[in-house]
C-alpha cells in the first residue's frame, strides 16, 4: 500500500521495507482482516522516526507520508480513524 501511495522508486523499496519491518514487534496478533490492514498501515506511519524516513523518501514523498498520518488522530499510543459512518476505530500501537 505504501508503495502505491508514495510512488517508491526501486531503490527506495528495500530500505523502506526494512524500516517498516523494524516498526513491528516480533509477534503480531491481529484479529479481523480489515483491522489487520489498518494496523499494517498505522504502525509504520507512527513508529518510523522522521530522521530515518527522510533518509529514504524524497521531500514530496514525505509530504504524502504526513498527509497519510493526518488522516488519523493520535493520543499517546492510541491512533483513531473516523469512518464514513462517523464511528471511530481506535488502535493501540504495539510495543516494539
Amino acid at each position: 500500500m505504501l508503495d502505491r501511495e508514495l510512488w517508491l522508486t526501486p531503490d527506495q523499496r528495500e530500505p523502506l521495507r526494512t524500516l517498516v519491518d523494524a516498526a513491528f514487534p516480533d509477534v503480531i496478533t491481529i484479529r479481523q482482516p480489515p483491522v489487520r490492514e489498518l494496523e499494517l498501515l498505522v504502525v509504520p506511519l507512527f513508529r518510523i522516526p522522521d530522521d530515518k524516513l527522510s533518509a529514504v523518501l524524497t521531500e514530496p514523498q514525505q509530504v504524502v507520508w504526513k498527509t497519510l498520518q493526518d488522516q488519523f488522530e493520535r493520543e499517546g499510543n492510541n491512533v483513531s480513524l473516523r469512518t464514513n459512518d462517523s464511528h471511530d476505530v481506535t488502535l493501540t500501537l504495539p510495543d516494539r
